[in-house]
């Protein structure tokens, strides 16, 4: 849930600038912004512990720092879902509160915001399910006796013992679900696309 929100904030900035502000810096800054996608965990874990062992050992083995392998790499997932919701929301709305008075972060936060909600639901449920699953930056990343279930997972089925894999393979299944529910209920909520 910390990594879901922690894209969703990364990637609001990211989707204003390109959304709002649109020029070539911007449609650049987008483009690169969707590059971590191609890359396995494994890579960017693998990037993070060289940084980490040798600029900051303090951060190294430590959920801060893989809760920013988990940022940089289910970011574009992030931002996917808060770009769709910023296009969904017309910017003359936006520009009918600044008339009537409101400052810019009022006009976030009552407009802009709420209209946005089902679309951030929708990326941050994306992003919390990918890292729910997320295993190699897990296992390289995670702090010493810090455990997933994915991981837990992971270490049963290595030695074969799959009857006691299956326990937490179950509780990644009841987590999903109610998340989910949620995500198609704000889905169902935000009604069909527009012209749709």
């Amino acid at each position: 849930a910390l990594a879901a929100a922690a894209c969703l904030v990364a990637a609001l900035p990211v989707a204003i600038l390109v959304r709002r502000h649109r020029s070539p810096a911007t449609v650049a800054l987008e483009r690169a912004s969707y590059v971590s996608n191609a890359l396995p965990g494994i890579v960017v874990a693998l990037a993070l512990v060289f940084l980490a062992a040798r600029y900051l050992p303090a951060v190294y083995q430590t959920v801060p720092l893989l809760l920013v392998a988990y940022v940089i790499r289910y970011f574009p997932q992030g931002l996917a879902g808060v770009d769709g919701a910023l296009r969904a929301v017309n910017p003359r709305l936006e520009e009918a509160a600044r008339g009537l008075g409101r400052s810019g972060i009022g006009v976030a936060w009552s407009v802009t915001l709420p209209l946005m909600r089902a679309g951030l639901v929708s990326g941050g449920t994306l992003v919390f399910l990918s890292v729910l699953r997320e295993l190699p930056a897990t296992l390289v990343l995670r702090p010493i006796g810090f455990e997933t279930l994915a991981t837990d997972v992971w270490r049963e089925t290595s030695v074969g013992a799959y009857a006691d894999a299956a326990v937490p393979a179950l509780a990644l299944m009841l987590v999903a679900l109610p998340v989910l529910w949620v995500a198609s209920r704000a889905s169902a909520a935000r009604g069909p696309a527009p012209g749709g």
